[in-house]
């Protein structure tokens, strides 16, 4: 569903709802296994982008954070947390109307890549008064190509 108003910039963003999950592991293999899609992973020695034509060789060594993009269009974060790991999932509910979904491109470190990311806003109470506030990022995926 698309929201009857535009910003200034021309930017409409879409009326959507998002289920946000987390739950921590302790197990660095069980977090290992978690990295499937598409995405990016940040190990101890090097951060890594996920594709179909690139996936997971390293079995080695341990994941710091990761952003991962499923085939349906679950993502998946995972972050470092001293001695466990956090894994926040992200499932966008097309028929829910508490969240407005920005697209977004970035450029990326991986040459012939750019980040696609959804910014979730949500109504929050400011003074009584509901307001659209940024709420998280999400990866979505990437665009190969060079910027334009």
């Amino acid at each position: 569903m698309t929201v009857p108003f535009c910003f200034s910039d021309g930017t409409n963003p879409t009326l959507t709802g998002l289920d946000v999950t987390t739950r921590i592991v302790h197990d660095a293999d069980e977090v290992l296994n978690a990295v499937k899609g598409h995405g990016w992973v940040c190990f101890c020695s090097e951060v890594v982008a996920l594709d179909d034509e690139h996936p997971l060789a390293i079995t080695d060594d341990m994941v710091l954070s990761a952003e991962l993009v499923q085939t349906d269009g679950t993502t998946l974060h995972i972050r470092n947390v001293g001695k466990s790991w956090q894994l926040t999932c992200f499932v966008e509910k097309p028929d829910g109307a508490d969240a407005l979904r920005f697209d977004d491109m970035f450029e990326s470190t991986f040459k012939g890549r750019r980040m696609k990311y959804r910014t979730y806003w949500r109504k929050e109470d400011v003074d009584n008064v509901p307001v659209w506030r940024p709420w998280v990022g999400v990866f979505a995926g990437w665009e190969h190509g060079e910027a334009k």
